[in-house]
């Protein structure tokens, strides 16, 4: 694992969090880097298997350039082949036409997107070059294993496929048609840097609900995008998502099963 972060205090801090990061910079297997996420994507001639990018708010001055296109295309371009590049992305404080720029633009350099809902409830985006499906069967067999993925999942109460993938917001499909008339995010025209300033101090709620209300409405049938699933496990996701009070989503998981 290659870590890059622009603080050294970042590192030193990490001691703190040791009883749930697993004291990665303790692993013989960790590189840390005290450089910037853009800058080493831009000037690097290696290829990663996983580029996770997590940085603040995407209207803050000085991380608004790890949400572009050119940013992304960056990403594509250090990604191995069959590799997958995750995004952390907010749906507070700003509008769904927001959202859709960023989808917009994080989809203009990975063609296939999924989307799911994080934990803390913002999303988790994983773009790829390729077309690529989620095997029902490893990640059971990822979850129901004994060790780290399994205790991680744990944490943040996902203990079964089911419930992971009950998360998932949008596929390939969804996404396209989510975005399918939404203007880029790029170096040149800062769109998100100028507009999402301007729901700062918006309701978180409200603009949540909203944000989840629109990914909802374009989402598309998961058959086809993992295999293996059947119509017990879609009414497990559905309840699932329904103790989420995601009362919508949890109606669709059953609808799709009856369909099935």
């Amino acid at each position: 694992v290659t870590a890059v972060e622009l603080e050294p205090a970042v590192g030193e801090a990490s001691t703190f969090f040791e009883g749930v990061n697993g004291r990665p910079l303790q692993d013989p297997r960790t590189e840390l880097l005290i450089n910037d996420g853009r800058n080493l994507l831009a000037a690097t001639d290696r290829r990663f298997d996983v580029i996770v990018s997590e940085p603040s708010n995407p209207w803050l001055t000085g991380v608004a350039n790890l949400f572009t296109r050119e940013y992304f295309a960056s990403g594509a371009r250090c990604l191995s082949p069959g590799g997958v590049f995750c995004q952390w992305l907010q749906i507070y404080e700003m509008q769904p036409t927001e959202v859709a720029t960023l989808l917009a633009t994080f989809a203009s350099a990975f063609p296939e997107v999924y989307v799911f809902r994080g934990a803390s409830g913002d999303l988790i985006l994983l773009g790829a070059i390729e077309p690529f499906t989620l095997d029902v069967s490893r990640i059971r067999s990822q979850i129901d294993s004994p060790g780290p993925i399994r205790d991680r999942l744990a944490d943040v109460r996902i203990r079964s496929v089911e419930t992971l993938l009950s998360r998932l917001y949008l596929t390939p499909d969804g996404v396209r048609r989510f975005v399918a008339s939404a203007p880029l995010n790029t170096d040149d025209n800062a769109r998100i840097e100028f507009l999402a300033p301007l729901r700062v101090g918006v309701a978180g709620d409200a603009t949540e609900s909203a944000n989840l209300e629109a990914l909802d409405a374009h989402a598309t049938p998961l058959a086809g995008y993992a295999p293996g699933c059947t119509p017990e496990m879609l009414c497990d996701m559905a309840i699932s998502a329904i103790a989420r009070a995601e009362t919508r989503r949890g109606w669709r998981f059953v609808e799709e099963s009856l369909e099935m």
